[in-house]
């Protein structure tokens, strides 16, 4: 440098060696999408620093442990160094000073422990923070500062559970891709932010950083939210194969691979938010994974270490994407360590609808720890509608789309190759608007449980770890045929459970129950519902058709069954079994005829797992049904005409009822029997 103007050049390649370990799934954007800046320091400072902040008798004292390095680019000389830790009152619960003689060429390390007695633990429920402040200087010189958001936690594995300070945690996860649909990967800190507040709205507690580490910004949120983040190496090689051994096991990649793993440690180590060190997604196995696992245990050996391509460096078990049935037998036959599914639940279209299937496997075994949905956000980005205009992206911080616009995917550029919609597989838009499935997960992550016992009392069961249940504010509703007719604020007996005003009434009785915050959070408002149940109490049995207006007559040929009723005629197709037609005064009312009909078109996830080859059969089992035979009859004023067929492209009988009052009303009844043990499930 020198005084006066100088020039920051930075260069940007968009491939190179390192794109090898670098092919995960989601937009190849180019471009810088970290802040790049130069800043000044005295000449004898503070080149790094490490804390240790953990928890010992009995998890209610804090041990400090801070070690300081400190590097001069002038000529040796003492230093004053002080350490401060900072409450959230700003009372200095802790200073320590050393003399540290720092040498030109040569690291100084100074080491700070100390035990510090009913500190305030960090977890993702209780995210209570301290302010670690760094001084250095020379006596009789203004000194310079650093300082850190710190939070006292231990993290380790005990009986193939993950616990967090001496307590067994679920891990209620989801994957985040950094994704912005005019900025790309850059996220400004404000959606950065909303993502965070919908994810605990959510009950959402961990965030894996898939797959590659994390603007800075990110980690310092989820330290103050509190978030238990899997904090994961850029490293990915999936089109060599999961587990591959070409870059997994060749020792000419093995300083790539602990490249990457140095970056995201040393840099990332002081944020009590970091749990997991992930050496990668989908990438090889070998010596470079155990070297990667060796490096980051020598730096920091108070994190645990996951790998989903090489379990024999990873301390959980993954099988991800197993299906809940898969997903149940793996839990009953490994129980050598913890069980993770890095990704599982795979959100894209119409999905997550057996989400709380998974749950009840992991609730029901203690060594499985919990599971990442994938993913957070669909990865669109607006684009004008404009087949001549290639880019028509606007550079800038808004999330809506504008007119003229469109959420664009693979090849709506012209890029290619490319895979299509794949990326949009989140629980909410590009826009940041959840989609339906979003509360469906709020649902099943919930951390209070309801049952009913007997008329109005309800029973609670707390899944928090941290949390007590009189921490929250619960409040009820009757809804009787969906109509609210009473509701209010119960409050919690005995610590566990509710006692429900009684409501008497007939038809469709619902009780809900409500879960609400006490006091607002950096997520939420008081108020907001966290958790809630709702309980049939009473059915409402659906009325068979009924006797009422004129008489039926019922003419019959050899191709159709025609059924009058009033000014109301139907026409039952005796060949298909169908409803060809139905009149009223002469009109047809029909635009085409009501028959069985089995298939549904496959959403883009189905597109992706081979539903048209598994279920395919049902696309032609309506059409290709068989009418076996038709009765018809008047009884009671109720003319009655049944069609049995069977359905022989999936081997199964299925019988069409009809039935029609004189009124005109008529009542459609299908019965369904399987015939072969096994059929493909029915699309759904």
């Amino acid at each position: 440098l020198q005084p006066g103007e100088n020039v920051l050049a930075v260069e940007v390649y968009r491939f190179s060696i390192g794109s090898y370990l670098e092919c995960q799934d989601f937009w190849r954007l180019a471009g810088i999408k970290r802040d790049v800046w130069l800043y000044a320091t005295s000449k004898t400072y503070v080149k790094d620093f490490r804390v240790n902040a953990s928890l010992e008798n009995g998890y209610k004292d804090g041990r400090l442990d801070v070690e300081v390095e400190m590097a001069t680019v002038t000529a040796s000389s003492a230093q004053q160094l002080n350490v401060q830790l900072v409450d959230e009152k700003g009372s200095v619960i802790y200073s320590g000073n050393e003399t540290v003689k720092v040498a030109k060429g040569k690291g100084t390390v100074a080491r700070f422990m100390v035990a510090l007695p009913g500190v305030k633990p960090w977890t993702a429920e209780t995210p209570d923070l301290y302010t670690l402040l760094i001084s250095s200087g020379k006596n009789g010189e203004e000194p310079t500062y650093v300082s850190s958001k710190i939070g006292f936690r231990t993290v380790e594995l005990k009986d193939a559970q993950l616990l967090v300070n001496g307590r067994p945690v679920y891990i209620r996860g989801v994957n985040r891709h950094e994704h912005h649909p005019r900025t790309g990967r850059l996220v400004d800190s404000e959606t950065m932010e909303k993502d965070l507040r919908l994810m605990k709205q959510a009950n959402i507690n961990m965030i894996r950083t898939a797959h590659y580490p994390n603007s800075p910004l990110f980690y310092e949120l989820c330290d103050r939210y509190g978030f238990y983040v899997m904090d994961e190496a850029n490293q990915e090689s999936h089109d060599y194969g999961l587990g591959n051994k070409i870059l997994g096991d060749n020792p000419e990649w093995t300083l790539a691979h602990v490249d990457r793993a140095l970056a995201l440690v040393q840099r990332d180590k002081n944020h009590p938010c970091v749990v997991f060190w992930s050496l990668g997604n989908e990438g090889g196995a070998g010596r470079n994974m155990q070297t990667m696992a060796d490096t980051i245990q020598a730096i920091d050996a108070s994190r645990i270490i996951f790998s989903d391509t090489d379990l024999s460096v990873s301390a959980f078990n993954d099988p991800s994407y197993y299906t809940p049935g898969k997903f149940k037998e793996y839990a009953r036959e490994k129980r050598d360590k913890p069980i993770f599914m890095r990704e599982y639940a795979h959100a894209m279209g119409n999905s997550v609808g057996n989400l709380q299937e998974y749950w009840d496997v992991i609730e029901a075994n203690d060594h499985v720890s919990g599971a990442a949905i994938w993913d957070w956000v669909d990865q669109g980005i607006a684009k004008k509608i404009n087949p001549g205009y290639k880019k028509g992206v606007e550079n800038s911080g808004s999330l809506l789309l504008k007119e003229g616009e469109f959420w664009a995917y693979g090849g709506d550029f012209g890029d290619f190759p490319n895979n299509g919609d794949f990326c949009f597989n989140g629980l909410i838009g590009a826009d940041r608007v959840p989609h339906p499935h979003y509360y469906q997960v709020q649902k099943v992550y919930q951390n209070i449980g309801f049952s009913l016992e007997g008329a109005n009392k309800v029973r609670l069961t707390n899944k928090y770890e941290f949390t007590a249940l009189d921490e929250f504010d619960y409040e009820y509703e009757w809804l009787q045929n969906g109509e609210l007719v009473k509701s209010g604020e119960v409050p919690l007996v005995a610590g566990d459970h509710l006692d429900i005003p009684s409501f008497t009434g007939s038809g469709e009785l619902f009780l809900n129950v409500f879960a609400k915050l006490k006091q607002s959070t950096c997520w939420a408002e008081k108020g907001f519902i966290i958790s809630k149940e709702q309980f049939l109490v009473n059915m409402a049995k659906p009325e068979s058709i009924a006797l009422e207006g004129g008489s039926v007559e019922v003419n019959a040929s050899q191709a159709t069954i025609e059924i009058m009723a009033g000014l109301n005629c139907f026409i039952v197709d005796v060949k298909s079994g169908a409803l060809t037609s139905w009149k009223n005064d002469g009109t047809e009312i029909l635009y085409a005829p009501l028959e069985p009909y089995f298939w549904k078109p496959a959403n883009s996830n189905q597109m992706n797992n081979g539903y048209n080859n598994r279920l395919g059969i049902w696309r032609n089992a309506a059409g290709e049904r068989v009418v076996e035979g038709v009765d018809y009859s008047v009884k009671n004023g109720l003319a009655v005409v049944e069609v049995s067929m069977s359905l022989p492209v999936v081997g199964a009988a299925y019988q069409l009822r009809y039935t029609v009052n004189g009124s005109g009303k008529i009542q459609v009844e299908a019965f369904y029997k399987p015939e072969k043990e096994k059929i493909p499930l029915m699309p759904k």
